[in-house]
């Protein structure tokens, strides 16, 4: 008996989660009928042999109509079915279930909480009249549920196990009072396996309640199963009436879910939902989807549509969990016979559709379209049912016409021969239209409606009139349709074909316009009315549109000097593997050209042109590199110098605020070589950057108090070095960038030699050796007072370092460094810097210290 009942109970689902909601609301469903049936026969309406079979035998006994079960005042006037899937934070999901039927009560209500009890076996329609559904939800792996029963003004509830029940209404109510019971007679099984029968006290509350049943489960693993539940609902529950799925989440807030398939069209045996679930017929029992027909596996050919076959249960097998149906020959010769059902409905629809349109082209023409032109997104009646009747055969054509006037599912073009058909989307914003005319080729793209004939294409489409059309003459979307004679496609055709084709054309032309009540797109003109609302919107609309066409078909550089301003291209640094040329690139940006001056100055700007690139790259070490993209202060600021590239004929508007690339390393004034002056503080500040930096040096720091003048000078330098020199190594991995190094020596060399050199021929002998023009005299491109301290340093620490540079500074005794000074005989720091400051003849006032 326990296996017996765990199969039924709990392992004869293979889909136990699909199985729960698709017995329990199939059961919701039978009680909201069954409350139908007893109105019906209980007020005179029906008899009872309209609904139930009169054969009863010992299973049936229970399944007989008793109309003492029922009180019409406990039965609710409204029907509905609701599930409500609970989220709960920290615990298991719950899904309840519950109806407005006829409740559970007495004798059935003991019988429910029986396997294989049922009050169903004598119903004509029902599918589920074995008794074990209603313990469906024990096989989705919970222990038990909760079901609790309104009927006829009692109330009951219980813990549902598989073998066992309680109920959950307690002996006394919120009162102290002892609430009603009944007296269940119930067999149990002893130890010994005698069967005896004993009584049970069921407690219930009295209430006013309209009669209802509510199942509750609890939902096992909700993080998987949840979807489970929401497919099951979607895919099995779609064509019941009167459910509602509401979603409760944590925090108590419900989402109601719609699930429920959109019908098209319904009859007591088909259904065509707009949803295409399947591409052939499916089953439907009790409005519970079974899936597709198994054409393949019955030996049949499928018709290919997307139709519901409402099958009486009984026509079919089912498998014993009724999870699916089986492919017998009994399902295979139901099916079969349906078929021809449906086909004679199909047949009969679509002929009654297609000659009640005759009277109108328009109307046919889509009627045509809807059965012979197969169209994933033609989601019609007519285009569903066809699926299910071979119409290859039939001519349609249009009444009236000879014969000349025929719809060709293959052919558009061969329809339409010597015209164009075109549409035009038509979309209002505010007060005005805006229009999309496309030439159309096929059926897919026509939609056979708003259809106007225009006499030629001289005849302009425009965005008012066809506002005007879809605003007040076209009853049905935004699309208009033009049918266009179109005398260069009769070009070449012979005189017999050519002959056909006018005779087709004057008919269609005459039943188009016909079918618009004689009106044609040439004779349409808009009401005074209408302009007055419409008429300037769409000027100024249409002028903005003109405007805009004619800046779409400018070109940047155009546009940039309708509107004053100046592309500007900054070097970006993108570093890879390799810090070479390959890192280096260009982004660009736009400027107004009265804030040139704003953004730039010759004092720290050096622009380029596109050719100067390879120059430029082999100078990038000069430009600090702090890791951002560009070097550019409009974007970063505290750059020492900026750099930007722009075209050459726009450079008349950057040289008054910036300098050209080769002029700031080379320029020739009045025979002497000047470089901008931050690329002077570089070379400067890279002659002596990692010597002052050497420990040969840093021991200065400990002589304060002792030379303050060399402290000082140290600390100048060393600053000096740190925001002018180049921080990083030179690179030789990009091209040009060794050339530049020897250039800046070059530079350094000639100058130091002039600061020291009276001869003005062997200034010109090197100014030829080394810049091929003996004609410069002189050499702007270091400094000389920083160079002239940094020679002194190195002089002054030149007979100490060996002993100096070892020791830590801040370790020195003053006393002892002053005596091992005067030891060394090591001058006051001053005296050192003065004899460079005469050897590269520094002007007084440029000097530090005097």
């Amino acid at each position: 008996m326990e296996l017996i009942l765990q199969n039924l109970q709990e392992s004869q689902y293979q889909y136990p989660e699909k199985a729960f909601i698709r017995e329990t609301a199939s059961n919701c469903t039978d009680s909201i009928d069954e409350k139908s049936v007893a109105r019906n026969i209980l007020t005179g309406k029906a008899k009872v042999e309209d609904y139930y079979s009169t054969e009863v035998d010992k299973l049936s006994k229970d399944s007989q109509f008793d109309p003492n079960y029922y009180d019409l005042k406990f039965l609710n006037p409204v029907d509905e079915i609701k599930i409500i899937y609970q989220n709960k934070d920290g615990h298991r999901d719950k899904i309840i279930i519950s109806d407005t039927g006829v409740g559970l009560g007495g004798k059935r209500l003991q019988g429910y909480m029986r396997p294989a009890y049922s009050t169903k076996r004598l119903s004509k329609k029902a599918l589920g009249k074995y008794g074990v559904g209603s313990k469906s939800g024990l096989s989705t792996g919970v222990e038990s549920y909760q079901m609790t029963s309104c009927h006829n003004g009692k109330k009951f509830s219980f813990d549902i196990y598989s073998d066992r029940y309680f109920s959950t209404i307690p002996k006394f109510n919120d009162y102290g009072e002892v609430n009603p019971h009944e007296i269940w007679k119930v067999k149990k099984r002893l130890e010994s396996g005698e069967i005896v029968e004993s009584d049970e006290i069921i407690y219930y509350e009295i209430t006013s309640e309209y009669n209802s049943v509510t199942t509750s489960i609890d939902v096992k693993n909700p993080v998987r199963k949840k979807h489970t539940y929401f497919e099951a609902i979607k895919t099995q529950l779609a064509y019941f009436d009167n459910i509602t799925f509401i979603e409760i989440d944590v925090d108590g807030y419900e989402r109601k879910h719609n699930f429920k398939a959109e019908i098209l069209y319904r009859d007591e045996h088909i259904i065509i939902p707009k949803e295409k679930y399947y591409t052939v017929p499916h089953i439907v029992l009790n409005n519970v989807i079974y899936g597709p027909a198994d054409y393949a596996e019955m030996e049949l050919i499928a018709p290919q549509c997307s139709v519901g076959f409402i099958l009486d249960p009984s026509s079919v097998d089912v498998n014993h969990a009724r999870e699916a149906v089986r492919w017998t020959d009994k399902t295979r010769d139901s099916i079969l016979n349906f078929n021809e059902l449906v086909k004679d409905i199909a047949f009969n629809y679509l002929a009654k559709e297609i000659s009640e349109s005759t009277d109108n082209f328009i109307t046919w023409l889509k009627a045509c379209k809807d059965v012979r032109v197969n169209n994933i997104n033609n989601n019609t009646v007519l285009n569903r049912l066809s699926g299910m009747v071979d119409t290859s055969s039939v001519d349609f054509e249009f009444p009236g016409t000879d014969g000349k006037v025929k719809f060709s599912a293959s052919g558009f073009k061969t329809m339409f021969k010597g015209f164009n058909v075109t549409k035009t989307i038509v979309n209002k914003s505010e007060d005005s239209f805006t229009t999309n005319t496309v030439l159309i080729k096929e059926w897919s793209e026509f939609s056979a409606k708003n259809l106007l004939f225009r006499s030629s294409t001289e005849v302009s489409i425009k965005s008012i009139k066809m506002g005007y059309i879809t605003e007040n003459i076209l009853d049905e979307g935004n699309a208009v349709y033009l049918i266009t004679p179109d005398p260069k496609s009769l070009e070449g055709l012979g005189f017999v074909d050519l002959d056909r084709t006018r005779e087709r054309m004057r008919h269609i032309k005459s039943i188009v316009i016909e079918a618009n009540n004689g009106l044609i797109y040439d004779d349409i003109e808009p009401t005074e009315e209408f302009l007055a609302t419409y008429l300037e919107a769409q000027k100024k609309k249409e002028e903005k549109e003109r405007v805009e066409k004619e800046q779409a078909e400018m070109t940047a550089a155009e546009i940039r000097k309708r509107d004053g301003k100046l592309l500007v291209h900054y070097v970006v640094h993108r570093p890879g593997q390799f810090d070479d040329e390959s890192t280096y690139g260009t982004t660009k940006d736009e400027i107004e050209i009265d804030d040139v001056g704003e953004y730039y100055s010759r004092e720290r700007t050096i622009y380029f042109h596109k050719n100067d690139l390879p120059l430029v790259k082999a100078l990038l070490h000069i430009f600090p590199n702090d890791g951002k993209l560009r070097y550019n202060t409009r974007y970063y600021g505290n750059k020492k110098l900026d750099l930007i590239m722009v075209a050459q004929d726009a450079a008349k508007f950057v040289n008054q605020h910036a300098v050209y690339v080769k002029e700031a390393i080379q320029t020739l004034r009045n025979n002497t070589l000047i470089v901008m002056n931050p690329i002077q503080k570089y070379i400067t500040g890279r002659i002596f950057r990692d010597a002052i930096k050497s420990i040969d040096f840093t021991f200065l720091s400990a002589f304060e108090d002792v030379d303050n003048d060399v402290v000082n000078v140290y600390n100048s330098i060393a600053t000096f070095a740190n925001l002018h020199g180049d921080k990083q190594e030179w690179t030789t991995k990009i091209s040009g960038s060794e050339e530049v190094a020897k250039y800046f020596d070059n530079l350094t060399q000639f100058q130091i030699f002039v600061a020291t050199e009276t001869d003005k021929s062997k200034v010109s002998d090197m100014a030829t050796q080394m810049f091929g023009n003996s004609n410069i005299q002189d050499c702007k491109a270091i400094n000389m007072e920083k160079y002239a301290e940094f020679k002194a340093l190195e002089d002054y620490i030149t007979p100490i370092k060996g002993l100096l540079r070892g020791i830590n500074a801040s370790s020195i005794d003053k006393n002892e460094l002053r005596e091992y000074l005067k030891f060394k005989g090591v001058s006051k720091f001053s005296e050192y810097l003065k004899e460079r400051y005469d050897e590269f003849n520094i002007p007084v006032e440029n000097r530090t210290i005097n």
